[in-house]
């Protein structure tokens, strides 16, 4: 260790009066030492954070580009693990600055580590579960998961070495082992189709009609892109009931949002139609 090579003792006699006793020396000694790991572990410490706070797992990835939730929850899991063997060092080396024989208490502790794994299995299994669904990308921070063995739905809000966090709808929020997590159900990960069909009124120029569709159809998939998981598909005219016509659009949404996004689809068509003087028979429906 730098600290202990330095020679503090030498360094505070020369800055001490003669007659100052041993004892003051070897507690100030000690003191310095103190001071000085202090002082680089919140150097260090902060370092660590600022550099994870730039969001360094998007750089260092080697799976290539990574989805802003990805990258983040790799963030969150190089933290934390980076926090804990920084606090791990520190108190090494504080106990070693005290005197205490750090390295023959750890070699001791082999034998009793024996014991002491056994009783804690779970605690490794979460930590090696939890590597496992980062890296395997089970699911990422802000998915909308269910965990059938649990019966725990919600999102995910964060993703440590030994638990992941869940917040339901309910507003509880569930610290679940990662050992625990053996089925889960990513719903984000999974899709539903919004199928919008406008009925066209027999006066209507359908070249127009038409081009206009297709420009609010470009409108709503770059306005509500966030929730979208493909380009919409433009079907077109479809026939109706009482042989009217329909235009059909077929939206791509991620789990959960197609109920909202149905009607907040139609009231943007509706509304754009009716700016543009179109006029829309009264019997607007979603056949889904």
């Amino acid at each position: 260790m730098v600290i202990g090579q330095l020679n503090l003792e030498a360094i505070l006699r020369n800055f001490m009066p003669e007659e100052t006793s041993e004892n003051i020396i070897f507690f100030g000694t000690i003191l310095f030492r103190l001071i000085i790991i202090t002082v680089i572990f919140l150097v260090v410490k902060y370092l660590v954070e600022s550099f994870f706070d730039a969001n360094p797992a998007g750089r260092i990835s080697i799976t290539g580009k990574q989805s802003p939730q990805r990258i983040k929850t790799i963030n969150t899991l190089l933290r934390n693990f980076s926090m804990y063997i920084l606090y791990f060092l520190f108190v090494y080396y504080l106990l070693t600055a005290l005197g205490f024989p750090v390295g023959t208490l750890l070699a001791g502790a082999g034998i009793a580590g024996v014991a002491i794994g056994l009783g804690a299995q779970d605690l490794i299994n979460d930590m090696i579960n939890g590597f496992f669904i980062i890296f395997e990308n089970h699911f990422e921070v802000g998915d909308f998961v269910e965990i059938p063995t649990e019966e725990i739905t919600g999102t995910i809000e964060d993703v440590g070495i030994r638990t992941t966090t869940i917040q339901a709808a309910s507003g509880d929020k569930f610290y679940v082992p990662n050992s625990v997590i053996t089925t889960i159900n990513n719903k984000s990960r999974s899709t539903r189709q919004v199928t919008i069909e406008i009925p066209v009124a027999d006066e209507t120029e359908f070249k127009t009609f038409e081009a206009e569709m297709e420009d609010i159809t470009q409108m709503i998939y770059e306005k509500y892109n966030e929730v979208m998981r493909d380009e919409p598909t433009i079907v077109g005219f479809v026939r109706g009931v009482d042989q009217t016509f329909n235009y059909r659009i077929a939206f791509t949404v991620a789990t959960g949002e197609d109920y909202m996004h149905t009607s907040i689809f139609y009231r943007e068509y509706l509304f754009a139609l009716q700016e543009q003087d179109f006029k829309i028979p009264s019997s607007v429906y979603d056949e889904t």
